[in-house]
């Protein structure tokens, strides 16, 4: 069995995109496809591109300043799928919520329609916020996604592709990994300022795991890289707060702090 691009694409397929140092054009600041809203599995390509004024290259915007400043409002678009054996279906009744990093309440919540698709109108007081989303449905395990930078504007591709258990299990199986108990996964897109995965990337995490990289497609336990896709996991993580990082051809990535906790999957996108 082949397990289609958009189930590896992070565990979860929603990933916030923004330089870690820099930030990204309005509706761009989410990966996937604005076309299909599937992560490329070929060419590398998702769609994010630097802010006109940002320095050009796919390492230019390392080091540049993060926003300080916020519309009143963002709205957050997108789908919540899974993938099997028939292909896509689109989930019904999924609950979307969106936190702040620090904890607390939701600071809002959506749930998807018949077609799949939710709305999100989240108020910031003004600044980015330094938060994730987190999709939630039955029989399936949650996903958090958790963007390289604090979001600054509103997106139309929060896109989420869900896991259940045996999914989870079998990607960790084509990795040659065991999953322990009380720990989590999280799964790395790796990509540069224009928003072009990244080959040849090692990711890291300073809490541990067992990382995975995944070529053709798939977890590939004797890569040592990412592939043309940028996409890593590292199993068996502790719960709690985490630092990830990546490096590529003598550039370090920005590192930043995601959450790990018990029945979810944490996603992330590691940028310059």
């Amino acid at each position: 069995m082949r397990i289609d691009a958009r189930i590896l694409g992070l565990l979860g397929a929603m990933a916030l995109v923004g330089c870690g140092g820099g930030s990204t054009s309005g509706d761009d600041q989410m990966t996937g496809d604005d076309d299909d809203d599937t992560i490329d599995g070929g060419d590398g390509s998702h769609d994010a591109a630097p802010a006109p004024d940002a320095p050009s290259g796919p390492f230019g915007c390392a080091g540049a300043a993060l926003p300080s400043t916020a519309p009143a409002s963002l709205t957050i678009t997108g789908t919540v799928s899974t993938v099997g054996l028939n292909g896509v279906e689109m989930i019904d009744g999924a609950t979307i919520r969106t936190f702040r990093r620090s904890g607390g309440n939701a600071m809002a919540t959506a749930t998807t329609g018949g077609d799949g698709s939710y709305t999100l109108s989240v108020d910031t007081g003004g600044t980015p916020i330094d938060g994730y989303v987190r999709a939630s449905a039955n029989s399936y395990l949650d996903t958090d996604l958790f963007p390289p930078a604090p979001l600054a504007a509103s997106s139309d591709a929060g896109v989420f592709v869900m896991l259940n258990q045996f999914g989870l299990d079998y990607a960790a199986n084509l990795a040659g990994i065991q999953l322990e108990d009380d720990t989590a996964v999280i799964g790395i897109l790796v990509l540069d300022c224009d928003g072009t995965a990244l080959a040849g990337a090692t990711v890291s995490s300073n809490r541990g795991g067992d990382i995975a990289y995944v070529r053709d497609m798939m977890p590939d336990p004797d890569a040592t890289a990412t592939g043309p896709d940028g996409l890593a996991f590292i199993f068996n993580v502790p719960f709690g707060d985490v630092v990830v990082d990546a490096s590529v051809a003598g550039h370090d990535l920005h590192e930043h702090t995601v959450k790990t906790r018990d029945g979810a999957i944490t996603s992330t996108v590691v940028a310059p």
